[in-house]
């Protein structure tokens, strides 16, 4: 209702209807019915937005409910990534919220999910490939979507996730990059990144974890072992953008804190 994708009402299959939720006064009376989930809380009624004539809770309780109902850390990250993704709220304000949030049912997971978050995700199932990354493997969290140059201020690309490090690309080419002027462009992007020194590891839709657990931990072993031989020299790409170009993104955080909504957004409801 916001504008925020991926929050579609599909079950994980994409063909099963997930059921609404309605968020009731503590002493509403309507009982659960198909189709429906009915929780209670007391929320001030200033805080309710109305979006098309229908009254909504506010961004940070929605967002709590909605890691309630997945009820796992995967999807709760990846839910906290999308609602940043669609300049909602931040997950450093999320986190804000479900900190003061004690005694809360779901607030122990929300808590988790959310230093688990970022707000430069851009696709449900980047998260997942950064998960993997994180949660199975252990590696330091990737930067995530940030413009990659050449020693000459070119850009080469701006990957899903980058090991700055070790010179590891991540990247989920999902449905959409199958289709062939798109799959053109990947492999053009890909080739720039190897030319430059970087290793590119690709997931796509229908692997498994296990597969993209073993892709990754191979690439970083030929990392490892080229880094071993190598002579020292400077790697031919960086992530510091030259003076010419575009402004850095403001952060998600400060431009809502910029348009008085901070407060709002980590109010406990």
């Amino acid at each position: 209702m916001r504008g925020a994708a991926y929050f579609d009402g599909a079950g994980p299959a994409g063909a099963d209807v997930e059921s609404v939720s309605l968020l009731m006064t503590a002493t509403s009376d309507l009982s659960e019915i198909p189709g429906v989930r009915v929780s209670r809380a007391c929320v001030p009624r200033h805080t309710i937005h109305t979006v098309a004539g229908v009254p909504l809770a506010p961004v940070q309780r929605a967002l709590l409910d909605e890691i309630r109902v997945r009820d796992s850390l995967v999807p709760a990250v990846q839910a906290i990534d999308m609602t940043a993704a669609a300049g909602l709220i931040s997950a450093w304000l999320f986190a804000e919220y479900v900190g003061a949030c004690n005694g809360l049912r779901g607030a122990p997971l929300a808590r988790h999910a959310a230093s688990l978050a970022v707000d430069e995700a851009l696709s449900p199932r980047e998260t997942w490939m950064r998960m993997i990354w994180v949660c199975d493997l252990g590696w330091e969290p990737p930067l995530v979507n940030l413009p990659i140059f050449d020693r000459y201020g070119r850009l080469i690309g701006v990957p899903d996730l980058l090991d700055p490090i070790r010179g590891i690309v991540g990247e989920y080419d999902g449905a959409v990059h199958r289709e062939r002027e798109r799959h053109r462009r990947d492999l053009e992007r890909a080739t720039r990144f190897r030319d430059a020194g970087l290793e590119v590891v690709t997931a796509v839709a229908g692997d498994t974890r296990a597969v993209v657990i073993d892709r990754l931990a191979r690439a970083r072993a030929r990392v490892e072992r080229a880094q071993a031989s190598s002579d020292g020299s400077a790697p031919g790409w960086t992530t510091r953008a030259p003076p010419s170009s575009m402004p850095a993104r403001c952060e998600l955080t400060q431009r809502l804190e910029a348009a008085g909504l901070g407060q709002a957004l980590t109010a406990r409801l």
